[in-house]
């Protein structure tokens, strides 16, 4: 029996190296269409490569934003620092509290911010993850909190990820450098996305009568995201960033959705509810803001939380951020 485990044994960890070894080559040198199951998207849109390498060269920092792809194209570091502020911006395309959760307890004693700002979009609590997890395992590094977020998708396309990256990182010497601007986008120090150029949208049709429907797993994040950050004792507010018009009144139960984010116990701003979310000319798409959007909204949050007395006292960490 001894020597039957034994083998078994010898057998499984032969499998799971056989296994790793296949889905890295796989993932290396197999044709796109043979290897879709592994995704590689490393540069792609949000130059979530470059903010997080540059992430390693901050702390601490006043504020710190967490979220989606508004997040990253909605708070520019060089307003808030022009009022004494430094902040860093970890938003990330599809972000949904499954990544939040993830990056949050991998950087927040790095940055020790003296306030979080919790970007947070309905929609990525009705999806699943797995974009956004294929974003951060292909630009960043591959260890146990990737592992378990990657655990709590049970996806095989992010499980195929994962292993690729870490075989990558264990073989292969990747020079890859992250150009600052491309396809339109230009990073700037501090996680902000800014377009090159300026657009005003359009409205487009939308239909009526649509829902939010949250999933119970990104619920559940959420919860153990706003536990943590106060069990940590770092001051949160949470902020609905603005989408168009007919966008935010395509959906029925925006309401409820304000009372779920309210159940937090954290001030709750839902910017919809204010006159930047009904201007076009604010905006570049349906739901991003263009520069004119993000300095206004920028300055309204800043107003806002002063009046509140949300704010961190300003000038205590130098801003050493710059404009690429």
């Amino acid at each position: 029996m001894k020597k039957l485990i034994v083998n078994f044994l010898f057998f499984m960890i032969l499998l799971a190296a056989m296994l790793f070894t296949a889905i890295g080559l796989a993932g290396k040198y197999a044709p796109s269409t043979l290897g879709r199951n592994i995704q590689n998207k490393r540069g792609a849109v949000g130059h979530m490569f470059t903010r997080l390498k540059e992430i390693h060269t901050y702390g601490p920092v006043d504020i710190l934003v967490i979220g989606s792809s508004h997040a990253y194209r909605g708070f520019d570091p060089r307003v808030f620092s022009r009022q004494g502020y430094r902040l860093f911006n970890l938003g990330s395309s599809a972000q949904t509290p499954i990544q939040t959760e993830y990056l949050v307890k991998k950087y927040i004693d790095q940055l020790r911010p003296r306030l979080v700002i919790f970007e947070l979009f309905p929609a990525v609590f009705c999806i699943d993850g797995v974009e956004s997890s294929i974003d951060l395992l292909s630009n960043g590094e591959v260890d146990w909190g990737a592992v378990k977020m990657s655990w709590a998708l049970q996806n095989l396309v992010t499980w195929n990820t994962l292993v690729y990256q870490l075989f990558n990182s264990l073989f292969y010497h990747d020079p890859y450098e992250e150009p600052l601007c491309k396809n339109g986008d230009c990073y700037v120090s501090g996680g902000f996305v800014e377009k090159q150029e300026h657009y005003v949208y359009q409205n487009s049709p939308r239909p009526s009568g649509l829902t939010w429907k949250l999933r119970s797993d990104q619920i559940s994040a959420f919860r153990r995201i706003i536990a943590f950050l106060k069990t940590k004792k770092y001051p949160a507010v949470l902020v609905q960033a603005p989408i168009t018009h007919n966008f935010y009144n395509a959906y029925e139960n925006n309401p409820e959705v304000d009372q779920f984010l309210r159940t937090s116990g954290l001030h709750y701003f839902n910017v919809n509810q204010t006159k930047i979310g009904y201007n076009n000319a604010f905006f570049n798409d349906a739901d991003h803001l263009n520069s004119q959007g993000v300095r206004v909204l920028n300055q309204f949050i800043l107003d806002a939380f002063s009046a509140e007395g949300l704010l961190p006292s300003a000038g205590n960490v130098e801003y050493q951020g710059s404009v690429n």
